[in-house]
């Protein structure tokens, strides 16, 4: 059966599916191919693995035939629609190779057989619990605590922690040397915790990438999903093995500053290129003392480098503490406000970092030992 379809309209689509086949297009977590069948007026397009799922639908009042889903390669089949113009006139022959014509141009890819499953392995019909946010704001909590989970680190257990207090939802990954906690209100009423898969989440981040409007979610026994215009995502519920972190919320961190975040962040970025030579990589001794932060790295074969900063708002103590700049600097980017508050207990205890004008998010940071720093 052959439909005309936009060749923009495609590639987009391809570009959002493809979000959920993990950075690289093949490998372990990376899905190599695409599903394509044929529902009622509808052309719909799948990639899944065991953890993740996206599903995205495209309206064709000329489809009027159902078929089963056939594979093929994604990288090969987004890249044709993207250098493509106009109209493309797309058929599936009996051996499931797709044929795409379009003003002078043929091509043929072969459906391949895919290494997971050969059927979508969620399930869209009924939920457990309903709940809806907005996808900007969605996109700004994900923003906040997947900065613990960069590049290949999927942070603890590789899992990511969604606590549904029935009239807030927050938002925890940690690492073991740091987390970051964000919150917004949710009336949805829901009660429950559950862990989803990190880089599940980091591609329906990518997926949900300037996107705005009404993001609608769907708690299953093994699965979450959710729903923005016709695109579905999916991502799988993990066994419950996150610590319990509301206690590094009890935790008091009395002493308090407040620092440009230009000055602190320039200041890290300069003391960084002696920093990552020295035994503790990127290790950054922080002394408060007179209304001042004194920042140091330790003396290396390649030099030593040392920051003084003027605190605008501090209670009037010393202390001294040893942290990773490189943490801190992932912070510092994420912070849209100008000024940042950092609170500190002891030089033992984790350290908090968060922004003076938004209370809902909470970036903790545990310290490292110091030969300077006793006990």
């Amino acid at each position: 059966m052959a439909i005309k379809v936009s060749s923009a309209l495609l590639h987009e689509s391809l570009s959002t599916v493809s979000a959920c086949a993990g950075d690289a297009l093949l490998g372990l977590r990376g899905i190599s191919h695409v599903a394509l069948r044929y529902e009622s007026k509808k052309l719909i397009l799948e990639t899944f693995n065991n953890v993740s799922g996206c599903s995205l639908t495209i309206q064709n009042k000329n489809i009027s035939e159902e078929t089963e889903n056939t594979f093929y390669p994604i990288a090969e089949m987004r890249e044709l629609f993207r250098r493509m113009d106009g109209n493309v006139l797309m058929d599936i022959d009996q051996d499931g190779a797709l044929h795409l014509k379009s003003s002078g141009s043929r091509y043929t890819l072969k459906s391949i057989v895919p290494q997971t499953h050969t059927s979508f392995p969620f399930n869209d019909q009924g939920s457990d619990e309903v709940f809806e946010i907005k996808t900007e704001d969605f996109i700004a909590l994900l923003e906040k605590v997947l900065v613990v989970a960069k590049g290949s680190s999927q942070g603890y257990s590789g899992g990511t922690l969604l606590d549904f207090r029935g009239s807030s939802l927050r938002i925890v990954n940690t690492d073991g040397f740091r987390m970051a906690i964000a919150s917004i209100d949710d009336h949805s009423g829901v009660e429950r915790k559950i862990q989803i898969d990190t880089g599940s989440l980091k591609s329906i981040l990518k997926g949900l990438s300037g996107k705005s409007g009404i993001l609608e979610g769907k708690i299953r026994d093994d699965h979450v999903m959710f729903v923005h215009e016709g695109v579905k995502f999916f991502a799988t519920i993990l066994t419950p093995t996150y610590p319990d972190y509301e206690k590094i919320l009890e935790r008091e961190h009395t002493k308090k500053v407040v620092l440009n975040k230009k000055e602190f962040t320039q200041a890290l970025e300069r003391l960084q290129q002696f920093g990552k030579y020295q035994e503790l990589n990127n290790a950054s001794l922080i002394k408060i003392e007179n209304g001042e932060i004194l920042i140091t790295t330790d003396d290396t074969a390649r030099g030593q480098g040392e920051e003084t900063l003027s605190v605008e708002k501090f209670d009037d103590v010393e202390f001294l503490v040893c942290l990773n700049s490189s943490f801190m600097l992932d912070f510092l980017k994420i912070v849209k406000s100008d000024r940042v508050g950092f609170s500190f207990e002891d030089p033992h205890s984790s350290c908090l970092f968060s922004d003076p004008k938004d209370d809902s998010y909470k970036y903790f940071l545990m310290t490292l030992k110091h030969p300077k720093i006793e006990g």
